[in-house]
């Protein structure tokens, strides 16, 4: 989308555990220029499913597609499906426990400590 009718542009989205456990992995309105994507990890992910959406429609099934027909039409190169093994997710607590395989692949931990209002 865009603000105020600015289309979004330039966008880099890499290396973010997305969960796909609610139905919906991805979802673009505007142009392929709105975003490069790259090296994300999917969780939660049957790549079977047509969780990524696009419009205008930039893959071959349409507005949406699989993983596979995602990263066809350019999106999302080195990208994963792997469990993140989040710690505690049912107490909304998503960091990746230690031994997570998210890790062996170049994911760096956020700094939890330092996110959100510091007194």
């Amino acid at each position: 989308g865009g603000g105020k009718g600015t289309p979004m542009a330039n966008n880099t989205i890499t290396q973010n555990i997305v969960d796909a456990g609610d139905g919906r992995a991805v979802a673009i309105d505007g142009p392929k220029t709105a975003g490069t994507f790259t090296g994300n990890f999917y969780a939660d992910l049957d790549p079977n499913e047509a969780l990524f959406q696009a419009w205008p429609q930039v893959m071959a099934s349409g507005a949406t597609g699989t993983l596979a027909q995602w990263q066809a039409a350019g999106y999302d190169k080195g990208s994963l499906t792997v469990d993140p093994q989040f710690t505690d997710a049912a107490h909304d607590n998503f960091a990746p426990v230690a031994g997570s395989a998210v890790y062996q692949h170049g994911f760096d931990p956020l700094p939890f400590d330092q996110i959100g209002l510091l007194g």
